[in-house]
């Protein structure tokens, strides 16, 4: 698991429970360090969280993304990679989903909808579909 992490705390807290499992190896990548140690500590708080926290040094203005990511996904010690945006909240579990598929059938691809909501928004399932 991947996120490119901004300070989107609320989000991240409401998925912890899919990341706190064997086998999963969540990476956030801090584009700039002044979140670095204010992570580091909070991160502290969940001894059963496998995770790993790369922050770039360098200023810069602002950039695409990708180059985050592409640090994160090349820092993977895992066989898969899911990379997910740091306001991004998990309405089902996804990443047990993504895995069983995977591993039962691993010449298969997965597809999933995404929905754009106000961070205050609570959706039911049956709205989605």
């Amino acid at each position: 698991m991947l996120r490119k992490f901004w300070t989107h705390f609320n989000s991240w807290l409401k998925n912890l429970k899919y990341f706190e499992r064997n086998g999963i190896e969540l990476i956030l990548v801090l584009d700039t360090p002044d979140e670095e140690e204010e992570l580091k500590n909070y991160l502290n708080e969940f001894p059963f969280l496998n995770s790993n926290v790369i922050a770039n040094r360098t200023s810069h203005e602002w950039r695409n993304p990708s180059k985050a990511l592409n640090v994160g996904v090349k820092a993977a010690n895992r066989r898969y990679v899911f990379i997910a945006s740091p306001e991004t909240e998990f309405f089902t579990d996804v990443i047990y989903q993504l895995r069983y598929i995977l591993h039962y059938y691993p010449e298969s691809f997965a597809i999933g909808q995404v929905c754009f909501l106000a961070f205050e928004t609570t959706p039911e399932l049956k709205d989605l579909y």
